[in-house]
């Protein structure tokens, strides 16, 4: 008899035991899990290892609370690849779909990421009404009792940025994403080929001198300082009061505003290219306001801006009322 005959009619037979002998079984089986917890406990901090994460159960009482969304569009692929699949292995399947995942077109990656992001906020609205029903104490019990994380610090108001007319649009901060541009300018729209391409451009970045590199980064810097000059005539036609509003939606461009920081700014190098009348010299990579080219690294003062925009499917908050 095979192992899994063997634990067929053993799982018939614990199903037609009485109910007082069942409750025995699980009573012992809660104390070897408390047991076993306990010491898994002192073996991570005995080692310096981060605790084993806590499973909640849900209380019968929470039978209304939503269920919480996929955690990512990959996970959400996971999810409804899995409910279509029966009778297979799971590691099996899971690397079989993690390969299909990887082999999607971006544009049906984007619309799993969009349709979490819906069911994330789709699952905050309804876990705040269902909040609503009870009194603060209650809610606190509530998501303590299932697990629900909230910050603990409220995250500030989200500064919602106007998007406004004539702006001009911000050239990449990275010698790397024109040298990367100037390597993929010539090739079509084809992911595959620009992702090879695009690393064997990062090796023969690594391969240029100090001096090749230079010349890319007073590129950079051209384009920064003519970017600056346009953004301050921009700047000087709006009002007053749409001044104070685009600082404050863009604190860290202020540097672009001011000259003496702009030059502050240019000698954090020192630049060793020569002026060029090249074709070269004019090339431009495409970006909006906020967002670089997907070779751009970003300094970190744009960054922390971004990252505060950022993960917004992530910073998900819920009201206590």
């Amino acid at each position: 008899m095979g192992m899994t005959q063997v634990l067929c009619t053993l799982l018939k037979e614990y199903e037609a035991l009485p109910q007082k002998e069942k409750a025995l079984y699980e009573k012992k089986y809660a104390q070897k899990v408390v047991e076993y917890r306990e010491k898994m406990s002192k073996f991570c901090q005995k080692n310096k290892m981060h605790a084993p994460q806590k499973t909640y159960k849900r209380n019968p009482e929470d039978k209304d609370i939503p269920a919480k969304p996929p955690g990512s569009g990959y996970n959400l692929f996971l999810k409804e690849s899995f409910e279509s699949i029966t009778g297979k292995k799971a590691p099996a399947t899971i690397n079989s779909l993690s390969q299909r995942w990887r082999e999607l077109s971006e544009k049906k990656k984007a619309d799993y990421n969009k349709r979490c992001k819906e069911l994330k906020m789709q699952y905050v609205a309804d876990l705040n009404n269902h909040l609503k029903g009870f009194d603060e104490k209650e809610q606190k019990e509530i998501i303590k009792r299932n697990g629900i994380k909230i910050p603990k610090i409220p995250v500030k108001e989200e500064i919602m940025k106007t998007k406004r007319p004539n702006e001009p649009k911000m050239p990449s901060h990275s010698a790397y994403s024109y040298f990367v541009g100037e390597q993929l300018a010539s090739l079509k729209n084809d992911t595959k080929v620009r992702n090879e391409h695009l690393k064997k451009a990062h090796e023969a970045w690594e391969d240029l001198s100090i001096k090749a590199k230079e010349r890319y980064r007073g590129k950079m810097h051209v384009k920064l300082r003519k970017y600056s000059q346009d953004l301050q005539m921009w700047f000087k036609k709006l009002s007053p009061e749409e001044q104070e509003s685009y600082l404050k939606e863009n604190p860290w461009k202020s540097r672009f505003l001011d000259n003496e920081k702009m030059v502050a700014y240019d000698k954090k190098e020192v630049l060793l290219c020569q002026d060029s009348d090249s074709e070269d010299e004019e090339m431009e990579i495409n970006s909006s306001d906020e967002e670089e080219t997907d070779f751009d690294f970003k300094e970190d003062e744009e960054e922390n801006e971004e990252e505060e925009e950022g993960e917004e499917e992530e910073n998900l908050t819920f009201d206590v009322y």
